[in-house]
C-alpha cells in the first residue's frame, strides 16, 4: 500500500489530449528496440548512474520502452517522478537532487522501498499532435540511489538523448504509416487482380457451357418433334426455357468479361 503521506502529481486539465497523442503513436506494449536501448545505454554509461529509462507517462501507469538497470515493464503513474517531470512549465530536464529531501517524493514507494531511488533526472520527449501543439509523452530519465548533481554539460547531454528518443518514435510512427500504406496498396491491387481473374473465369466458364447449351437446346427441340405426352411436353419446354435463359445468362457473361468487368 502506498504510505499515506504520499501525495502523487495532479493531472493537468487536457491530459487526455496528451494520452491520445501518446496511443497513436502505437508504441506502447511493443517490443524492446535496439535504437531505444542504445540510448538508455548511453545514458547511463556516460552520465553514470545504475538506472535508465526510456518513460512513457499513460493514463494511469508509466510504461518503459527502454529500461537498463530495472526488471519491470511499467509502474503506477501515481507513483511515477516522470508524472511529475511531465507537468512542469518549462521544458528542461526536470532535477531531484535528493528525493528524501524532497516533499514530492520522500514518500513515494521507490524511495522508502526498491529501487531506493534517491536522485532523478528527467528529460522530456515531445512530440506535436496534429494541430502541432508540443505534448510531454514521457521522459528519458536516469537514477541513482545516492544523491548527486548535474552539470550543466550533463543536462544538455541529457537533452541531446531525448531529442534522439523523439527523433526515433516519429521515424517509428513515419515508417509504420508508410507500411500501412503499401498494405492498403497492395491489397486493394490484390482486390483488383482477383476481380479480374474472377470475372475472366467467369466468361471462360459462360463460354464453356454455351456449346453444350446449344447441344441440349437442339435436342430438346428435335424431342419436341416426336410423339411426347401431354406431360413429356411440358418438360421438354421447361427444360427449353431453362436453356435458353442460361444461354442469355452465358452471353452476359462472357460480353462483361471481354469488357474487363466495366459493365455489370
Amino acid at each position: 500500500m502506498p504510505h499515506e503521506l504520499h501525495r502523487p502529481a495532479p493531472v493537468l486539465p487536457g491530459d487526455e489530449k496528451r494520452v491520445e497523442l501518446l496511443r497513436s503513436l502505437n508504441i506502447l506494449d511493443t517490443a524492446d528496440e535496439e535504437s531505444f536501448d542504445r540510448i538508455t545505454e548511453s545514458a547511463s554509461t556516460i552520465l553514470q548512474t545504475p538506472i535508465a529509462l526510456v518513460s512513457l507517462v499513460d493514463k494511469d501507469r508509466q510504461w518503459f520502452k527502454s529500461k537498463v538497470g530495472i526488471d519491470v515493464n511499467e509502474s503506477s503513474r501515481d507513483q511515477a517522478f516522470c508524472s511529475h517531470a511531465i507537468i512542469q512549465p518549462d521544458n528542461r530536464v526536470f532535477v531531484v537532487e535528493d528525493a528524501l529531501q524532497d516533499e514530492r517524493f520522500k514518500y513515494n514507494d521507490s524511495v522508502l522501498g526498491e529501487p531506493h531511488i534517491r536522485f532523478y533526472a528527467g528529460a522530456p520527449l515531445i512530440v506535436n499532435g496534429p494541430d502541432g501543439s508540443p505534448f510531454k509523452i514521457g521522459m528519458l530519465c536516469v537514477v541513482d540511489k545516492t544523491p548527486r548533481k548535474l552539470g550543466e554539460d550533463q543536462i544538455l547531454l541529457m537533452e541531446t538523448l531525448a531529442r534522439l528518443v523523439v527523433a526515433e518514435i516519429e521515424l517509428r510512427d513515419r515508417l509504420a504509416g508508410l507500411h500501412e500504406r503499401q498494405i492498403s496498396q497492395v491489397q486493394e491491387g490484390a482486390q483488383e487482380w482477383a476481380q479480374q481473374v474472377h470475372t475472366s473465369y467467369i466468361g471462360q466458364v459462360a463460354h464453356d457451357l454455351r456449346t453444350p447449351l446449344n447441344s441440349i437446346s437442339l435436342g430438346l427441340q428435335a424431342l419436341e418433334a416426336t410423339g411426347l405426352t401431354a406431360e413429356q411436353r411440358e418438360v421438354v419446354e421447361t427444360m427449353g426455357t431453362a436453356a435458353e435463359l442460361m444461354g442469355l445468362t452465358c452471353t452476359r457473361a462472357i460480353g462483361h468479361a471481354g469488357d474487363g468487368g466495366a459493365r455489370g
